[in-house]
Protein backbone atom coordinates (compact mmCIF):
# COMPACT_ATOMS: atom_id res chain seq x y z
CA UNK A 1 0.00 0.00 0.00
CA UNK A 2 0.90 3.43 -0.99
CA UNK A 3 0.55 6.05 1.16
CA UNK A 4 0.46 9.61 0.07
CA UNK A 5 2.01 12.93 1.91
CA UNK A 6 -0.45 16.02 2.18
CA UNK A 7 1.35 18.76 1.39
CA UNK A 8 0.47 21.48 4.04
CA UNK A 9 2.50 24.47 3.00
CA UNK A 10 -0.11 24.85 -0.13
CA UNK A 11 -2.64 26.22 2.39
CA UNK A 12 -0.30 29.30 3.81
CA UNK A 13 1.20 31.84 1.02
CA UNK A 14 2.67 33.50 4.11
CA UNK A 15 3.27 33.88 7.54
CA UNK A 16 0.44 34.83 9.68
CA UNK A 17 -0.29 35.38 13.22
CA UNK A 18 2.78 36.34 15.57
CA UNK A 19 4.87 35.28 13.05
CA UNK A 20 3.72 37.75 10.48
CA UNK A 21 3.71 40.41 13.06
CA UNK A 22 7.22 39.72 13.27
CA UNK A 23 7.97 39.77 9.74
CA UNK A 24 6.15 43.22 9.62
CA UNK A 25 8.37 44.98 12.70
CA UNK A 26 11.88 42.83 11.04
CA UNK A 27 11.13 45.20 7.60
CA UNK A 28 9.76 48.69 8.94
CA UNK A 29 11.49 51.60 8.51
CA UNK A 30 13.39 53.19 11.61
CA UNK A 31 13.24 51.88 15.51
CA UNK A 32 9.76 50.54 16.31
CA UNK A 33 8.01 51.31 18.86
CA UNK A 34 4.84 49.72 21.04
CA UNK A 35 2.59 52.15 18.97
CA UNK A 36 3.98 51.19 15.83
CA UNK A 37 3.98 47.49 16.97
CA UNK A 38 0.26 47.92 17.84
CA UNK A 39 -0.60 49.71 14.81
CA UNK A 40 1.25 46.66 12.67
CA UNK A 41 -0.65 44.01 14.81
CA UNK A 42 -3.96 45.72 14.09
CA UNK A 43 -3.26 45.31 9.97
CA UNK A 44 -2.23 41.75 10.74
CA UNK A 45 -5.55 41.17 12.23
CA UNK A 46 -7.03 42.91 9.62
CA UNK A 47 -5.98 40.39 7.02
CA UNK A 48 -8.12 38.14 5.18
CA UNK A 49 -11.22 39.11 6.22
CA UNK A 50 -10.56 39.62 10.07
CA UNK A 51 -9.11 35.67 9.80
CA UNK A 52 -5.63 37.65 10.90
CA UNK A 53 -7.20 38.98 14.39
CA UNK A 54 -8.19 35.17 15.26
CA UNK A 55 -4.84 33.82 13.91
CA UNK A 56 -2.92 36.31 16.02
CA UNK A 57 -5.11 35.64 18.95
CA UNK A 58 -4.73 32.45 19.00
CA UNK A 59 -0.66 32.72 18.91
CA UNK A 60 -0.80 35.34 21.55
CA UNK A 61 -2.64 33.32 23.75
CA UNK A 62 -0.96 30.00 24.06
CA UNK A 63 1.69 32.33 25.02
CA UNK A 64 -0.08 33.95 27.69
CA UNK A 65 -1.32 30.49 28.74
CA UNK A 66 2.27 28.84 28.66
CA UNK A 67 4.60 28.01 31.43
CA UNK A 68 7.51 29.79 29.73
CA UNK A 69 9.41 32.29 31.58
CA UNK A 70 9.12 35.78 30.12
CA UNK A 71 13.01 36.08 29.50
CA UNK A 72 12.36 32.57 27.40
CA UNK A 73 9.48 34.47 25.52
CA UNK A 74 11.47 37.95 25.31
CA UNK A 75 14.42 35.76 23.39
CA UNK A 76 12.16 33.90 20.96
CA UNK A 77 10.52 37.07 20.07
CA UNK A 78 13.76 39.10 19.41
CA UNK A 79 14.97 36.49 16.94
CA UNK A 80 11.65 36.09 15.01
CA UNK A 81 11.77 39.44 14.79
CA UNK A 82 15.40 40.32 14.50
CA UNK A 83 16.03 42.07 17.41
CA UNK A 84 14.23 45.22 15.55
CA UNK A 85 11.22 45.27 18.90
CA UNK A 86 11.66 44.28 21.99
CA UNK A 87 8.91 44.43 24.17
CA UNK A 88 10.45 43.98 27.66
CA UNK A 89 11.03 47.34 27.05
CA UNK A 90 7.41 48.45 26.96
CA UNK A 91 5.89 49.69 30.49
CA UNK A 92 4.08 46.36 31.22
CA UNK A 93 6.87 43.84 29.90
CA UNK A 94 6.55 41.17 27.68
CA UNK A 95 3.53 39.33 29.51
CA UNK A 96 1.96 42.86 29.50
CA UNK A 97 2.42 43.76 25.48
CA UNK A 98 0.73 40.19 24.63
CA UNK A 99 -2.09 40.92 26.72
CA UNK A 100 -2.29 44.43 24.73
CA UNK A 101 -2.28 42.35 21.37
CA UNK A 102 -5.31 39.55 22.96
Amino acid sequence: MTRQREQYGILYEGDFGLSALAEKLSVTTGSPDETQALHLASEVAAATEGEGAVELGVDVRCLLDSPLPDDIIRTAWLAAAHGRFDPAACESGVRGWLRRLA
